[in-house]
Order: structure tokens, then sequence, then C-alpha cells
């Protein structure tokens, strides 16, 4: 449950609305990463990590759409968005939540803090699958 937690404030920290859409598939990549195991609230039951294959740029980094997952690893390093001028391209999982809060409480500070100053909006880049070629950006909706 911690981890959700953490996931969840890391997600709401970020304030952005992200595109689930389909891209072309070309090169795929399975990834997984050994992670704390994260349970179900209801059941107790753990939550299976996804398998995924995603594509791959040449520069090693995943793309694609996010599975329905609680671990941060499951996820691709390039997101599907849909940036400020409409251009559909690909979100840095990295630049959009930046690094995870190490426990619920310090994902309350940060929110906090962002509250205090007003709740800047954040601007992410939103780049071609390649994961350099920068094609609009993306503004949080705060």
């Amino acid at each position: 449950m911690k981890a959700i937690n953490i996931i969840t404030a890391a997600s709401l920290l970020a304030g952005f609305s992200i595109a689930t859409t389909a891209f072309a598939v070309s090169e795929r990549n399975e990834k997984t990463v050994d992670e704390s195991i994260v349970y179900n609230a209801e059941t107790n039951e753990p939550i299976p990590h996804v398998t995924v294959d995603y594509n791959v740029n040449e520069n090693g980094e995943t793309y694609g759409t996010e599975p329905d997952s609680p671990y941060m690893s499951d996820m691709p390093d390039l997101i599907p968005a849909i940036g400020d001028n409409g251009k559909q391209g690909y979100v840095r999982n990295s630049e959009l939540i930046g690094e995870a809060p190490s426990s619920p409480e310090e994902a309350i500070r940060i929110q906090e803090e962002r509250r205090a100053n007003g709740n800047p909006p954040m601007v992410v880049n939103v780049y071609e699958s390649d994961g350099v070629t920068v094609i609009d950006t993306l503004t949080s909706s705060d």
C-alpha cells in the first residue's frame, strides 16, 4: 500500500493529463526490475508486475502506452502525450514525475511546498519517439 501511495502522490504532483494513444509498433523490449511487492488493499494479495514488450528507440529508451500497474519499473521511459499545441508525441517519464518521494510524508511535504508557491505550472518537452527531437511542450493543468 505504501508504494501505491507514493506513486499516486508523485502522479498528483505532476498534474499532467497523459494521453494513452496507441502508436506504431517497431522494435520491442521487455522491461522488468525487482521492486518491493505491492499488495491489494482489499484482498491483501500481491499485485503482480505487468510484463510489456515496449518499443525501443535508438538510444535504448522504451516508449509506448503505460500499463495499469502500481510499479514504476513497469512504465516505459517515454509515455504518449498530446502537447499544448496538439502534437502527439512522448514525454519523458523522469521529467514528468521526477524522483519518487521516499515516503508518503515526503510526497505531502512536496505538495504543500508547491501550494505555498502558488502551484506554479510545470512544463516538460514532448518528443518524437527518438526521445531527442522536441516537437511540443506540455504544461501542467494546475
